[in-house]
């Protein structure tokens, strides 16, 4: 049963191998775009504060609402992922992503903060399922051998979506955001169209963002038989995962910093986005702009100096120079 079960994987494996650096650059793609979209929520920050003028403990719950769909989706996205496949996987996540970027429509019509968070909460569901689906998906989609530089290389690309995300935020988000009337000197109107004109301009671009993830998953969808891509990891051992993480010290470990990490990043994040708005009242789209990219720009070079570390003669730079060299 195990040499068969062996024997089907390096099938599919070799299967997959025949689609391509297409598919490879399709499943890279997925990186950049849930890079992009997690950042992009950080701008949301300073106008959502002064829009509904929000406490620090109030806005934070932006962050809550998004990264907690990550302890609560990530294991049924797995199950999931198991039953339908890494490419439905991926197409399903697109949907959940776009509709979670439609539901900024309601919200802004209705005016309510609620209404944001639940949007973030979709999208970030989304992001999940995902990351779920691309992360195994990136290592078997080529030449084996190649597996981790192609997942560095998706990284690296996860890490440019992240650079780019702020400038798009802060150009579509940040730049034009005004102080909100006083309520005490203007009239009730004036305070509430206001209100509504400013959650207005918060829809467009998430709203933009959704048509794309939609051509992406009909595109996914239309793709999904190319490349032998499998239905799903059959006969694949299932794991409490309490007992994996007791019987790999070194997977519990790496577990434990990749939590302690997003943990912090996620805690620092917002309230410099929204101690912008704390002197002023206006966040400097500029600031947004420039920040977060110079935090990518060292990951991505980071990424690369690792990549030209490598010995000259290293097995691991023939076979990165292999898989990404033009031919």
């Amino acid at each position: 049963m195990s040499a068969e079960l062996n024997v089907s994987r390096a099938a599919r494996g070799a299967s997959f191998a025949t689609g391509g650096r297409g598919m490879v650059a399709l499943v890279t793609a997925l990186f950049f775009v849930w890079g992009f979209a997690t950042v992009l929520v950080d701008t949301l920050i300073p106008r959502l504060k002064a829009l509904f003028e929000l406490s620090f403990a109030e806005v934070m719950l932006t962050q809550f609402s998004f990264f907690i769909a990550y302890l609560l989706v990530s294991i049924p996205a797995g199950q999931l992922i198991g039953r339908i496949g890494y490419m439905r996987g991926i197409v399903t996540g697109l949907v959940v992503m776009a509709t979670g970027g439609l539901l900024f429509a309601p919200a802004a019509a209705l005016g309510i903060f609620p209404g944001f968070l639940a949007a973030l909460f979709v999208l970030a569901s989304g992001i999940t399922i995902l990351q779920v689906a691309a992360n195994p998906l990136i290592v078997v989609v080529g030449d084996a051998a190649g597996s981790h530089s192609r997942l560095n290389l998706a990284q690296a690309f996860n890490s440019l979506g992240t650079t780019i995300g702020p400038w798009v935020g802060a150009s579509l988000i940040l730049r034009n955001m005004e102080s909100a009337p006083d309520p005490a000197i203007a009239a009730p109107e004036i305070v509430s169209a206001f209100h509504r004109s400013e959650a207005r301009a918060l829809q467009w671009p998430f709203i933009l963002i959704a048509s794309i993830l939609l051509v992406m998953a009909l595109v996914f969808w239309l793709v999904r038989h190319r490349g032998g891509a499998p239905a799903a990891d059959e006969g694949g051992e299932k794991h409490s995962m309490v007992a994996l993480l007791a019987a790999h010290p070194r997977l519990a470990l790496g577990t434990l910093a990749i939590f302690t990490y997003v943990g912090t990043r996620s805690a620092w994040r917002p309230w410099r986005q929204a101690s912008w708005s704390v002197s002023t009242g206006v966040a400097r789209w500029s600031d947004a702009s420039s920040a977060r990219p110079c935090c990518a720009s060292c990951r991505l070079a980071r990424r690369w100096h690792v990549a030209r570390s490598w010995p000259q003669g290293s097995r691991r730079r023939r076979l990165f120079l292999r898989e990404w060299s033009p031919r």
